[in-house]
């Protein structure tokens, strides 16, 4: 409490010393009468208001952009002759509460302060842009307003110009135009419009039935996606027609490719069916390309190409074959020159002598073992033909010690049949039901008593009608 206390007098005396030691006689104050007096300059400059030109106190008027694109837009040769439309948007700092006029004009003097932002450009002439109404009114209550502006397209222009123009207000002085806003810049310029396709080429088999030799589309139904970055506001259409530069595919495939409008549009989906299946031997392509047409049906190029590939596939019936023991030799020609191989990657060591069950040498013998295959994989004698062959029959030499009950046939990765056999002599005879076309084949799936097991096969023989 005596601290408190001692604190208190002591501030009090200082206090009383502070006054004391003003002489009152040195202070005066004076009326300023003057009605010039400044703000200091540096003030006004550091003024936010100052830096960006912007009062919120006033109306200001300026551009959400102060420059637009007005594209002269081409594709290939086609003639586009439409209006190019863009506005120029001018917005207002607050809500216009006395009507006021503004103006914008073409003004080449401002290309010299211009150039510099713009150089690859060069000062277009005011014939290139026209404004619907160059000087608007704004009535009170309004936001915004826009000059709209218009080029009549030419598809064959080739230069890079642009067009200055001044933003002038009337009618109110207390409306001011913001820093920057002074003038408007179209910028004119060739532009080609981008066609793109969705797929270079699509892929169709054509079935072949192996026996009847009948050819069929799996689906025949095709279609392509054309897109566009620019929609054209006149009569045209898209059309696929063949590409006669390419390798020509057979008279017919196409059948008839309708054309598909393209007016205002920036995607259309062209379909077709693919005909006449038969005329389809070997891999096939057809060359397409897409053209424009014209109102009155004058077809114009483009650089988008793409094909159909086509692929024969033949299709081999299911249990069509049968199996029994005779020494007969079947009827028809012997095919020579059949080579083949062990097709199995996970029984190396398991497998020897291939070449020897197509020696013609029946007191030799190929051998493999199916019951070691790694993972519980099987051993595979894969024949080639080397051509399309009409194959009838197949007949085996198998050593009596290791007989086989059953064996199965594969064309490429398909099962047409499994055949079986009692086992009662060293030869065996797969017989198809019908001669069928094969360049290769597989056998596999040897048991005997159900089980894999090892086999010496000391010939394998084929024949074709």
């Amino acid at each position: 409490m005596k601290t408190h206390i001692l604190k208190t007098t002591v501030l009090s005396l200082l206090c009383v010393g502070f006054f004391n030691s003003c002489n009152k006689d040195e202070i005066t104050v004076e009326k300023n009468n003057s009605t010039t007096w400044e703000i200091d300059k540096k003030i006004i400059d550091d003024d936010i208001r100052t830096r960006i030109g912007y009062d919120p106190r006033e109306q200001q008027v300026y551009f959400y952009k102060s420059e637009t694109d007005i594209p002269m837009f081409s594709l290939s040769t086609l003639t586009i002759s439409n209006e190019n439309k863009v506005n120029a948007v001018l917005n207002f700092t607050n809500k216009v509460e006395k009507e006021f006029k503004a103006s914008l004009v073409y003004d080449p003097t401002l290309y010299e302060s211009l150039k510099e932002q713009y150089p690859d450009y060069e000062l277009g002439t005011k014939d290139l842009v026209s404004i619907t109404q160059s000087e608007i009114t704004i009535a009170p209550g309004s936001r915004s307003a826009s000059f709209e502006l218009l080029t009549q397209n030419r598809n064959d222009f080739n230069k890079k110009l642009i067009l200055p123009f001044s933003l002038k207000v009337m009618g109110d002085d207390s409306v001011k135009i913001l820093k920057g806003s002074e003038s408007f810049v179209v910028k004119i310029f060739p532009k080609e419009i981008t066609l793109k396709i969705n797929r270079t080429y699509i892929v169709r088999n054509v079935h072949i039935d192996a026996v009847t030799g009948e050819a069929s589309f799996q689906n025949p139904d095709v279609s392509f996606t054309i897109t566009s970055d620019k929609g054209i506001p006149q009569d045209i259409s898209l059309g696929l027609v063949r590409d006669e530069d390419a390798i020509i595919a057979p008279e017919g495939l196409e059948g008839t490719i309708k054309k598909v409008s393209f007016k205002n549009l920036t995607e259309a989906e062209i379909s077709f069916q693919l005909q006449n299946a038969g005329s389809i031997k070997a891999k096939t392509i057809l060359p397409l390309k897409v053209v424009i047409y014209d109102a009155n049906g004058k077809e114009y190029p483009t650089k988008l190409k793409t094909s159909v590939h086509l692929y024969p596939v033949y299709v081999y019936p299911k249990d069509f074959l049968t199996g029994s023991n005779s020494a007969v030799v079947p009827s028809g020609r012997k095919i020579n020159g059949v080579s083949g191989y062990f097709g199995s990657f996970l029984n190396d060591g398991n497998r020897a002598h291939f070449e020897r069950m197509l020696d013609g040498n029946e007191s030799t013998f190929g051998s493999f073992s199916n019951d070691q295959v790694l993972f519980g994989g099987d051993e595979e004698l894969r024949f080639s033909f080397g051509e399309s062959k009409k194959v009838k029959a197949i007949r085996l030499k198998i050593d009596p010690s290791t007989p086989t009950d059953k064996i199965t046939l594969n064309v490429g990765y398909e099962s047409i049949g499994t055949a079986t056999f009692n086992a009662t002599n060293d030869w065996y005879v797969i017989t198809f039901k019908s001669a069928i076309p094969l360049t290769s084949l597989t056998l596999y799936d040897f048991t005997r008593g159900g089980r894999k097991s090892n086999f010496n096969i000391y010939e394998v023989e084929f024949y074709e009608e």
